[in-house]
Order: C-alpha cells, then sequence, then structure tokens
C-alpha cells in the first residue's frame, strides 16, 4: 500500500511539474495577443509579431550562420509589471540622440 501511494506521488509530481517546466500551463501572454504571435521570453516579458516588415523599410538580410535569406519581422517588446502589461516602445523619442553621440 505504501508502494502504491509513493508511485501515486510522484506520477502527480511529475504530471504538474514537468508542463510547468516546459512552459506548457498558462504562459501568459497580454490581453489580446494572439498566441501565435507571442514569443515569450520568461514569465512576464516577450514579443509581440505583428508581421513581416516591408522590403522598403528593412530588406531581406542574410543569416550568417546558415547562409539562407531571413525576412525581417515587426513587432514590440511587452514586459508585465505586477498584473498590468506593458508595451515598450523601441522608436527613438524626437531628438533623442544614440547613446555614442
Amino acid at each position: 500500500m505504501k508502494a502504491l501511494a509513493l508511485i501515486a506521488i510522484v506520477l502527480l509530481v511529475c504530471l504538474l511539474a514537468i508542463p510547468n517546466a516546459r512552459g506548457a500551463l498558462g504562459m501568459e501572454r497580454p490581453p489580446g495577443v494572439a498566441e501565435q504571435a507571442w514569443v515569450p521570453m520568461g514569465d512576464a516579458a516577450g514579443f509581440v509579431v505583428t508581421g513581416k516588415a516591408s522590403s522598403r523599410n528593412a530588406p531581406t538580410q542574410r543569416d550568417s550562420a546558415l547562409s539562407i535569406p531571413r525576412p525581417a519581422l515587426r513587432g514590440y517588446f511587452a514586459v508585465k509589471r505586477g498584473s498590468t502589461w506593458y508595451r515598450l516602445d523601441t522608436v527613438p523619442e524626437p531628438g533623442a540622440l544614440p547613446a555614442n553621440q
């Protein structure tokens, strides 16, 4: 009886721990963001893919490791502080200078 209880406990722990470790249970994303557009980077941050960049703005780049063309993607970063998701703007504010100037 004790062996059966031990096996049941181990099985229960495995069933609960493994999906959580892999992020399968409830990887939260910002409201309104589709699952296929969300690239999680932990529990409280991620990238939202909004589409491919146009060839005018961001031409196709070559992946140096694979030597194949790869299209650029558009999107934005999102972080969670407390219970609120925030969008991080990566466009510099007017009049802002790069850090090296």
